[in-house]
């Protein structure tokens, strides 16, 4: 399907673009798939987050300072490594729909075989391994310190629940419609605030954000675990 500069588009980003996101993909997925594509994420997130009109791809063009070519190759290559999803249809106000995903994390992307051999035929082998000692030894070691910040009283309630359940690792599985993602924002400003670390794996807690699917898919995903705490947050429509 040739791109073509008057076609619509609408942006859904379903993952919150963290910090460590953020560097996976300037550090690992920027060498395999260049600069252009990575350009192209950035842009699509920031215009999703904002985007409250029927909008063309000439649009990205313009803030790119590119053409439409450029644009849709960027655009594939995206697609390729499992950034973006692209849904079009041909007769609908939004000719094209672009779903984001985040990018891996740095301990996620290095026990990928494939993407670890296309990073080291993009570096030498010197920048290779200076990229995963940078990324994935950038963790302080607090074992032995105690977290002494001063907390308001109603804090230091929360806090020593959450300290008697043992949760420190949190995963949290979101749908994909707006409502979902906005009470996600404001979970992960809460969990951050409590020290919480949000993780891709090996979580204490998994918290769905959507309907019943959402919920089942993450046990689904989690093989039911008795080590696992389960929360779900309903925005669903059915039921």
């Amino acid at each position: 399907m040739e791109l073509k500069g008057k076609d619509t588009y609408r942006i859904v980003t379903s993952d919150v673009l963290s910090s460590s996101f953020l560097t996976s993909l300037i550090s690992l997925y920027q060498p395999i798939m260049g600069h252009l594509s990575t350009i192209l994420y950035l842009t699509l997130y920031s215009e999703g987050i904002n985007q409250r009109n029927i909008e063309n791809h000439n649009r990205l063009c313009d803030i790119m300072n590119i053409n439409i070519m450029d644009l849709e190759v960027a655009r594939k290559k995206l697609e390729e490594f499992h950034l973006l999803t692209t849904y079009y249809h041909s007769d609908n106000k939004f000719n094209y729909i672009y779903i984001l995903h985040a990018p891996l994390s740095a301990d996620s992307f290095f026990n990928n075989e494939i993407l670890c051999s296309l990073l080291l035929k993009a570096l030498n082998n010197r920048q290779f391994e200076l990229t995963a000692t940078k990324l994935l030894n950038d963790k302080v070691d607090l074992n032995g310190y105690d977290n002494i910040s001063v907390k308001l009283a109603n804090e230091q309630v929360q806090q020593k629940r959450i300290d008697e359940l043992k949760i420190n690792k949190v995963k949290i599985f979101a749908n994909e419609n707006e409502v979902s993602y906005k009470i996600k924002l404001k979970l992960i400003e809460e969990l951050e605030k409590y020290n919480f670390e949000l993780v891709d794996e090996n979580y204490d807690l998994a918290i769905a954000i959507g309907g019943d699917g959402s919920f089942l898919r993450m046990v689904n995903n989690t093989n039911f675990n008795s080590n696992i705490y389960y929360v779900g947050i309903n925005t669903g429509t059915l039921g």
